[in-house]
């Protein structure tokens, strides 16, 4: 009985001391005493890194708390976007109150900048007092990663920011009813360009003091101005120049119009007209006709250079109809006075609520497919071979095949010789170039297994699952469901290790049962976007 006790003691000590836990006490903020860091993810794990203790957030203050088993240290990391990530070993030695650790987490900005953009109605005038901007839908993709980096629906309040890392390259889009959409891209430390702005003008580092020594990061601040829309609204188009006395476009006149075909494509509701004006010198009936020819001009090239439907853009010419000032043809005026005359507007004609508008994602994942099909016919343009090419192309294709077995080691033909010469050497060589940087078989093999890739269809989207009796379930065998990290649920089908595969698959079967169908990557079952 006595022995039975004893064991039961040992067992009831060693439960309770399995059962102690300790409070990880701590906050992160910003080098420089720059303020606390919410928002900031913390994971501490054993000492060996191989177990995660306790996994949190930091509130408003900066402030966290992990409860973790007792034990004598352990590793904290910390990221946060935008700041340097983090990892310290802490100690219970460190310990300043009995069943408490106090940690204190000094992180380091990244380099890149914080952009911090108002949104407001465009000025008329400076002394006129204008309201902010609320509710807009505000969306951040970048380029270099390819990827979504903000999405903000409806957004409460006017102002908004956007961090923005160098070395990349941004589109920031937005949009709200009743105003024009607002693009805007952002090129951040590439090639010299520290930090410029399209569609707001260029934000340059040396108008603001917000920038730390050298450029490396800091806080930049925008007012952006959005156009309101309203039927018969004309809006005065720059630079939209014609040779003298003529209607050829001249190549700064193309390059207008090109932001033009971007304004009309991120507003696809509207209808417009573009409307061409001429300065009272000369005859009414040349300056009209000159007008006219030089409306459609404009007209033609955006056609001829977008997907942009004919119902959308109309033109007229107005000669000297409108001018904007004095300078008639009984008034002298100079030829700063006339060239204000001399100029192309567009016209609002009509608003279709009912056009669904893509959003920024989307239109980036149509503009990938565009090029790998442009790649696509451009590789599979063929001709007829002339006499005797047949057997060319056989002997080239075999020794394609030698090439790029031995890729990296020697080229085509010298590998062709050296097979010849000994194949032995040949083999070793073959298994020489397998092998990376002393890396072993095994490791090789399991970086081909991290790295696996492939594309899907997606064939619907939506926010809730479908029943189990649905039709899709019946049709599509391979149909599978993944589940985004906003809530929404994909159904893709297919599977294919080539992407290019899957674009010939979307463009020569799905769309034609699923219009609104698009292509997803994953890699090791995850999607990509999301890594």
């Amino acid at each position: 009985m006595k022995n039975l006790f004893t064991v039961f003691f040992i067992c009831f000590i060693s439960f309770s001391l399995q059962a102690q836990t300790l409070s990880i006490d701590g906050y992160a903020f910003e080098s420089g005493n720059r303020g606390y860091l919410n928002a900031t993810q913390i994971v501490i794990f054993d000492a060996d890194k191989e177990t995660v203790l306790c996994e949190t957030m930091s509130d408003l203050d900066g402030h966290f708390v992990c409860e973790v088993p007792v034990g004598r240290k352990y590793i904290l990391t910390a990221y946060k976007e935008m700041f340097e990530d983090m990892e310290i070993e802490v100690s219970n030695k460190s310990r300043k109150k009995e069943g408490k650790l106090f940690v204190k987490l000094e992180m380091k900005r990244a380099p890149g900048y914080i952009f911090e953009i108002t949104l407001a109605n465009a000025r008329e005038h400076d002394s006129i007092v204008v309201d902010a901007i609320k509710g807009a839908n505000i969306e951040v993709y970048n380029n270099t990663k390819k990827k979504m980096e903000l999405t903000l629906e409806e957004h409460a309040a006017p102002n908004f920011r956007a961090n923005l890392v160098k070395g990349n390259h941004y589109t920031v889009l937005i949009r709200k009813e009743g105003y024009f959409t607002k693009r805007m891209e952002a090129f951040v430390d590439i090639e010299g360009c520290i930090l410029c702005f399209d569609g707001i003008g260029d934000v340059r580092p040396e108008v603001t003091d917000n920038l730390t020594e050298g450029n490396a990061n800091g806080v930049l601040l925008a007012n952006v101005e959005m156009e309101r829309v309203y039927l018969g609204r004309e809006v005065q188009f720059r630079n939209v120049l014609y040779e003298f006395g003529k209607a050829d476009l001249t190549h700064d006149a193309k390059k207008a119009l090109d932001n033009l075909i971007v304004l009309i494509k991120d507003n696809p509701n509207l209808t417009i007209e573009l409307g061409s004006h001429t300065d009272s010198r000369g005859r009414q009936e040349d300056n009209m006709a000159l007008s006219i020819k030089r409306a459609q001009s404009a007209v033609d090239y955006i056609l001829e250079n977008s997907e942009i439907p004919r119902s959308s853009i109309t033109s007229r010419g107005y000669g000297e109809t409108d001018l904007l000032n004095k300078c008639t043809s009984f008034v002298e005026c100079t030829d700063a006075q006339h060239a204000i005359n001399r100029r192309t507007e567009i016209k609002i004609l009509g608003i279709n609520t009912n056009v669904k508008i893509p959003s920024l994602a989307q239109e980036k994942r149509e503009e990938r497919e565009a090029l790998l099909i442009e790649e696509l016919l451009n590789q599979e343009q063929v001709r007829i071979p002339e006499e005797g090419e047949e057997e060319v192309k056989e002997e080239e294709e075999k020794e394609q095949v030698e090439d790029e077995r031995f890729s990296g080691t020697l080229d085509g033909s010298a590998l062709k010789k050296k097979l010849e010469e000994n194949k032995s050497t040949s083999e070793q060589n073959d298994i020489e170039e397998n092998t990376l940087e002393d890396e072993s078989e095994d490791e090789s093999i399991e970086e081909e297994v991290v790295l696996e890739k492939e594309s899907r269809i997606v064939i619907h989207q939506s926010r809730k699952t479908i029943s189990d009796n649905n039709l899709l379930k019946d049709k599509h065998e391979d149909l599978k469901l993944y589940k985004l990290k906003n809530g929404e649920y994909l159904y893709t089908i297919g599977s294919f290790p080539e992407e290019r595969d899957a674009v010939k698959y979307l463009m020569g079967t799905a769309k034609k049962e699923y219009p609104r169908a698009y292509i997803v990557n994953f890699v090791n079952g995850v999607l990509e976007s999301e890594l």
